[in-house]
């Protein structure tokens, strides 16, 4: 009778400890599976912040880039934090009318700044301002006119520089005012006023020697 008693209680103690280690086993096994849903949720919301970055439309950026131009224009320190410099240039006719031309660069708060050239030359002249946020151009506007002929271009750029729309506003050479902008989708129209664009941006390095 004592063995039998013997034997069921060892039976039983083995039982128990069996239990205990799948216990712990299954306890270690939640721990390691709350870990690694932690790392994924985090992981994921990374990923899905890396996405909506990647995915802002054009519509989006170009609505972002109004409310940053609004600021800046809004700003009472828009001509506070500046440099400048002029240039006297020639339109190269034969009385070389000597022609004054200026360039500035102005810091503004949350890391904004535009630089602005202005042009000059017989019976034309243009100024171009170039807009920055974070040390990325978002936005680039250009007047000018050329005797009766006044135009606008105005160009958006995505968040690493690169541009996603060109507008152009134009009159008839009549010396009105120009039109209602419109948005320049043929490639060579477009390469055109990138083309004046770099030229003023050129110009602007050339005065302040940058």
């Amino acid at each position: 009778m004592n063995k039998i008693n013997t034997i069921v209680v060892a039976l039983f103690a083995l039982m128990m400890v069996s239990s205990c280690e799948e216990s712990a086993s299954q306890d270690t096994s939640d721990t390691k599976n709350t870990v690694t849903n932690s790392e994924s949720i985090s992981t994921d919301a990374t990923q899905e912040e890396e996405v909506i970055e990647a995915e802002q439309s054009v519509g989006d950026r170009i609505l972002e880039i109004k409310a940053f131009y609004a600021l800046i224009q809004g700003s009472t320190d828009q001509n506070k934090n500046c440099v400048s410099d002029k240039k006297i240039s020639y339109d190269g006719m034969e009385d070389q009318y000597p022609f004054e031309n200026t360039a500035k660069e102005c810091q503004l708060k949350d890391h904004f700044m535009y630089q602005q050239v202005h042009l000059n030359g017989y019976e034309c002249g243009e100024t171009c301002t170039f807009y920055y946020k974070d040390g990325k151009r978002f936005f680039t506007y250009l007047t000018g006119s050329a005797e009766a002929c006044g135009y606008d271009y105005r160009i958006y750029y995505d968040r690493e520089g690169e541009v996603i729309r060109v507008l152009l506003a134009e009159n008839d050479c009549d010396g009105q005012e120009v039109s209602s902008s419109i948005e320049v989708t043929d490639e060579k129209g477009k390469q055109e006023i990138l083309r004046s664009v770099a030229h003023s941006e050129k110009e602007f390095k050339s005065i302040l020697q940058k």
